[in-house]
């Protein structure tokens, strides 16, 4: 009940009896599966953990919640029953807000599906037609990353080393990716000495 502890508020203070039959009421309609209210958060299990933080959320009323990555974590079975809060959420006239990295959970659960790529908008799709392919197709930065010489990756440290680092937006602009190829040059033939 921490989120919402003005609802229990009154002019003698927090009123008890009314926070802990809200627990409780929550523990049973988001099926947690717990020794009781008191129990610390940190001791339930991954899928509880995720439950309890629901049920605090939608305590304050949202019209609008914010799940990122909801079912990282977790097993199959608790993965099913955060789907299923969530698919109630929806048909309760809520709008959610799912970000994950799980492809068949956002083709399952979505009605409309928005592709980012380093923080850029590249494709809406209808999750009734899309593919997890076209998916990944939008996600993955094109093209591999090129080879830059140290020199030219960074001047400051030009003399320190002699490997290749990434140029890609995607990756660190420090990465080493590879060892360039050594340059050889053809040696001069000797000369010789004439005394005389």
């Amino acid at each position: 009940t921490l989120s919402a502890l003005d609802r229990f508020a009154g002019l003698a203070g927090l009123d008890a009896a009314d926070e802990a039959r809200t627990a409780d009421e929550q523990i049973r309609a988001f099926a947690i599966k717990t020794s009781g209210r008191e129990q610390p958060i940190g001791q339930l299990s991954g899928g509880n953990q995720q439950k309890v933080l629901l049920a605090r959320t939608l305590l304050t009323g949202p019209d609008l919640v914010i799940l990122d990555e909801p079912t990282r974590g977790i097993d199959i079975g608790a993965k099913a029953e955060i789907y299923a809060l969530i698919r109630r959420l929806a048909a309760d006239g809520k709008a959610v807000l799912l970000i994950s990295s799980e492809l068949p959970e956002v083709l399952s659960l979505t009605h409309r599906l928005l592709v980012l790529r380093e923080g850029e908008l590249t494709a809406e799709l209808d999750p009734r037609r899309a593919t997890q392919e076209e998916i990944l197709r939008h996600a993955i930065p094109r093209g591999p990353p090129t080879c830059v010489p140290a020199s030219t990756a960074n001047s400051s440290t030009a003399s320190a080393s002699s490997r290749c680092y990434c140029s890609s937006p995607s990756c660190s602009p420090r990465r080493p990716i590879a060892s360039p190829p050594r340059r050889t040059s053809p040696t001069s033939p000797a000369k010789s000495r004439s005394t005389a």
